[in-house]
């Protein structure tokens, strides 16, 4: 059939396209290959949502789904080896107060995601194709035309507007001839999604240089379910198999937290930098937005909040 608009792709940026199109009441279908939220449900990804977010998921009807289960903080420290060089309360900026939403709540993407299905549902007029993949894409003057595969077979689907939100390895990029800009850096990092017995403050900490890393950097924040997110800076030439070994990363937090700290890892994965940016947002019929737009560096929370901000504004 023939559609208005048609979203390939349900993770941050999508889902959130989707029910700012639910509320405004604008017919759309939804397609994703997976049917899980967040990576396989597991992993937390996205963790720390800015107030521009909040405000933007109030208006969707999902802000207080995400302040009961997620943990608001405004203090951050930074720290050079054992001394404090930096420090910040988000509470004392006047410009703050003027929202009705905190600076930030840390909370994993997997539960946002699943309020906004929640909350499409809710709202109807959005259809949500699960494990749906498209396989080919043409493009015409006034719609295009998606090849979608299912567990029951292939079809197509007609739309007047397609909204990429696959994320940084989109293959409509090269379905439609996409340009773009892309550098990749040298900087290796592994994440630990820990629980502790003996819990940390809650506050955001940022080590430039950490005695217990080698003098590399490392991030500790606070999600909900008392999980604690460690971002480790690795060598440059680290193998991403290796330093994401569990008794590795155990090694690696009983330096930091002391050899009898007792701690549970929830979920371990290595990443690294690269950054990549479209020179034009919008390619005939299809508008790229999230991750399929540009890829940044995830430190300042720049990655999931773009994705929910180009949602908003498109």
């Amino acid at each position: 059939g023939r559609h208005r608009v048609v979203i390939v792709g349900g993770g941050l940026a999508g889902l959130t396209m989707a029910c700012g199109l639910a509320r405004l009441g604008v017919a759309a279908v939804l397609l994703d290959e997976d049917n899980t939220v967040g990576v396989k449900g597991a992993s937390s990804r996205g963790i720390c949502y800015t107030q521009k977010s909040l405000e933007i998921f109030q208006r969707l009807g999902i802000y207080e789904r995400i302040a009961a289960r997620g943990v608001a903080w405004s203090v951050g420290r930074t720290f050079a080896g054992h001394d404090e060089v930096y420090s910040f309360d988000l509470r004392q900026q006047g410009n703050t107060n003027l929202s009705a939403q905190p600076a930030f709540i840390n909370i994993q993407q997997f539960y946002i995601e699943a309020f906004l299905v929640d909350r499409i549902r809710e709202l109807g007029g959005v259809d949500l194709r699960w494990q749906s993949r498209v396989t080919a894409f043409e493009q015409g003057p006034d719609s295009g035309l998606l090849t979608v595969e299912t567990p029951a077979g292939s079809y197509r689907i007609e739309a007047e507007h397609v909204i990429d939100a696959t994320g940084s390895h989109t293959p409509f990029h090269d379905w439609v001839g996409a340009k773009k800009q892309s550098r990749r850096g040298d900087d290796r990092w592994c994440i630990a999604d820990v629980r502790f017995t003996r819990r940390p403050p809650v506050e955001r900490h940022t080590w430039v240089e950490a005695p217990f890393n080698e003098n590399r950097a490392v991030w500790q924040h606070l999600m909900a379910d008392d999980v604690w997110r460690i971002d480790y800076q690795m060598a440059p030439d680290s193998d991403p198999a290796e330093v994401s070994r569990e008794s590795v990363v155990r090694e690696r937090l009983a330096r930091q937290f002391g050899p009898d700290t007792e701690v549970e890892i929830v979920w371990v994965g290595p990443y690294a930098y690269r950054s990549q940016c479209l020179e034009a947002l919008r390619v005939g019929r299809v508008f790229f937005m999230g991750d399929t737009a540009k890829v940044v560096s995830p430190f300042g929370a720049r990655g999931g909040n773009t994705g929910i901000a180009d949602a908003d504004n498109l």
